[in-house]
């Protein structure tokens, strides 16, 4: 996690109430100021920088997504319905985070992470893993297990377009 990641997960522990700090929805990219949160949370939330900022949010929105992918579980389980779960991952991060920097692997996750959620539906969840250079990806609405190949083609054929990485263009 490198020392800001460190010291966001360190401040996030005296944070006053972790359900404050969770993004309203899985899909949040940020923090929306509710009713319900604590102006002392905000306020906390302020004396971070970027990176704690990106970290804190990158934690919180895995945390929603788990929660609800266990409540998708629970549920399909109950009315006997398929679901699935993707991770797709990017080859040679670690390469990749060594050429570019953690910074551009981050924005190639986040531009990976748009086109993922224009090609999915409104039910559907999506997850970063941007320490492994990974996205997992809830298909919670499953009519048959044909739909699982064909959502994996579809989004496998969306990410051969090119992305800009440090003014370059890579596929």
């Amino acid at each position: 996690l490198g020392e800001a990641g460190t010291n966001a997960k360190t401040r996030l522990k005296s944070a006053k109430s972790i359900e404050a700090l969770k993004p309203n929805e899985t899909r949040s990219a940020g923090f929306a100021a509710s009713p319900a949160q604590d102006t002392s949370v905000l306020a906390y939330r302020a004396t971070l920088t970027a990176a704690e900022q990106a970290q804190l949010d990158t934690a919180c929105e895995q945390t929603a997504f788990f929660e609800r992918l266990s409540q998708s579980i629970a549920t399909t389980r109950a009315a006997e319905r398929p679901m699935a779960v993707l991770h797709l991952a990017i080859l040679a991060w670690e390469f990749l985070e060594e050429v570019w920097g953690p910074d551009a692997c981050t924005n190639i996750l986040q531009q990976v992470k748009g086109v993922l959620s224009a090609n999915l539906r409104e039910s559907d969840g999506i997850c970063l893993l941007p320490h492994d250079g990974a996205v997992l990806i809830e298909l919670p609405q499953l009519d048959q297990s044909e739909d699982v190949t064909w959502v994996t083609k579809k989004l496998i054929k969306a990410l051969q377009q090119p992305f800009l990485v440090s003014d370059q263009t890579v596929y």
